[in-house]
């Protein structure tokens, strides 16, 4: 009888190796056969099913959820985090505290990175602490929004970020949004904010967040809105808001009078980028599922309950 057909030595070794914890060589030693023998024998015992596997994984569930994502929504990668604050701004730091920990495993050495203003992305670039990457350069995507919440500005974030990453950072000095089309066109023209207008097209990664044009309170740029233009947008069909990019159900983006007076980069114009997007809270399902129709969702982060509410 071979030595991979004896059921018992097989078992045997296979203790010795895996439970006990001896090196293949010490097996040979011991049971006087050769190391080919017993790599074969415990290869063979994998095909018989003598061995399993068991993972004691306590992110099994929001791994499956992961999973699920990234099937039905066609993504490259999905991280769905565990929150157990109940108040929303905790929950919102919370998430970015532990989004941060995984950040730099979607961003690459000498990446230029696009990001745009928002409370999600602001508490994600707070809650890093170590940054793996070097010779980022970090590029603010939309103006100043508001005279308010300065820490979660284009602006502020791409500085913060590259501090943090030791990266170049620029400046995006101008506001998003202007009171006529003709200001808009002269900021555009002036070098220092076309340059950086023209570093936002050729970005390798954009980090942004989704927020639902139904609850403005959530969205620096839409609670700076006025009542009369949320409503607007709210009647051609807008469902979400990335930056300055309106999008409707289907993932349509939408051109508004309120659109022509913001400047920034839309999210159509980064589509050769790799789109990083943050979103928590069951109030921007439909938000979300707008900007994965239009495609404009590479690797997403939430948490638990919105991916559960986004697979329902």
């Amino acid at each position: 009888m071979a030595a991979a057909d004896n059921i018992y030595l097989s078992l045997k070794i296979c203790h010795m190796y895996y439970i006990e914890k001896k090196s293949q060589k010490e097996i040979s030693a011991e049971l006087d056969i050769s190391r080919p023998q017993i790599s074969r024998i415990l290869a063979a015992a994998w095909n018989k099913n003598l061995i399993s596997v068991k993972i004691n994984n306590p992110f099994e569930n929001e791994m499956r959820l992961e999973r699920e994502l990234i099937m039905r929504y066609q993504l490259r990668d999905a991280l769905v985090l565990k929150i157990n604050e109940t108040n929303h701004l905790s929950r919102v730091e919370k998430f970015g505290q532990l989004a941060a920990v995984n950040l730099d495993s979607y961003i690459a050495d000498n990446d230029r990175v696009g990001i745009l203003s928002g409370f999600t992305i602001g508490s994600l670039i707070h809650g890093i602490t170590t940054f793996n990457r070097k010779n980022l350069e970090i590029v603010p995507l939309i103006g100043n929004v508001g005279a308010l919440n300065t820490e979660y500005q284009a602006n502020y974030l791409a500085r913060n970020f590259a501090s943090l990453s030791g990266g170049r950072n620029f400046s995006f000095n101008a506001p998003a949004k202007l009171i006529d089309i003709q200001s808009k066109e002269i900021l555009k023209s002036e070098p220092d904010i076309a340059s950086v207008l023209e570093l936002g097209s050729k970005c390798d990664v954009v980090l942004f967040e989704i927020n639902g044009i139904n609850h403005p309170s959530g969205s620096i740029l839409l609670r700076n809105l006025s009542v009369k233009d949320i409503e607007l947008l709210m009647k051609l069909g807008a469902t979400a808001s990335i930056g300055i990019s309106f999008l409707d159900n289907f993932g349509n983006l939408i051109p508004s009078e309120i659109s022509d007076l913001l400047l920034g980069k839309t999210i159509d114009e980064m589509k050769n980028a790799k789109k990083i997007a943050a979103a928590i809270g069951k109030n921007n399902v439909d938000a979300i599922k707008s900007a994965f129709m239009g495609k404009y969702v590479d690797i997403f982060m939430t948490d638990y309950d919105t991916a559960k509410a986004l697979l329902e």
